[in-house]
């Protein structure tokens, strides 16, 4: 992460969603397929908004293709279970979730890994110094929005990541 967070922006009971390329990070595998292991989102409390306790799903959605090389958050393939997080200090938090039952995808194709906080919580969002449309999305409630097109500063992406198995 780098400059400070984006405020205003985490309120809960939304999703956020981050284009993955599964097929970028492995090569060559027999079943060219992988397995979701484990996903990361960082988070940032400032002191007043501790402590927070909140629940949150992470999973993988289709990525829907929309023109060339861009794509937006689609259905749902997989979703964990609702998972209760207590946070009592101030400053970045690393949220991770693990997801034991999730099956195998194609390599091959793209996705969006993402986090649906599914209770209240004020927080704020750790971003990369690289603004990049079509990569990081919000769902607002009725629709999934770029949030490269938001209107905030400072500018670039929300950090998510998940492990991956390559089989």
């Amino acid at each position: 992460p780098v400059g400070p967070p984006l405020t205003d922006v985490l309120h809960g009971n939304d999703a956020y969603a981050y284009l993955v390329k599964p097929g970028q990070e492995c090569g060559g595998t027999d079943d060219n397929a992988f397995r979701l292991i484990k996903s990361h989102m960082l988070l940032h409390f400032d002191t007043q908004q501790i402590p927070a306790d909140f629940s949150v799903r992470t999973g993988l959605l289709k990525a829907v293709p929309e023109g060339t090389n861009r794509f937006t958050p689609g259905e749902e393939i997989y979703l964990t279970q609702n998972i209760s997080v207590h946070v009592d200090q101030p400053g970045p938090f690393q949220l991770d979730i693990e997801t034991p039952d999730f099956g195998l995808e194609e390599l091959d194709d793209e996705y969006f890994l993402v986090f649906k906080f599914t209770s209240f919580v004020e927080g704020n969002l750790p971003i990369d110094s690289y603004p990049e449309a079509g990569v990081a999305y919000r769902f607002n409630g009725t629709s999934w929005e770029d949030m490269d097109t938001l209107d905030r500063r400072p500018s670039g992406k929300i950090i998510l990541w998940g492990d991956i198995v390559c089989v």
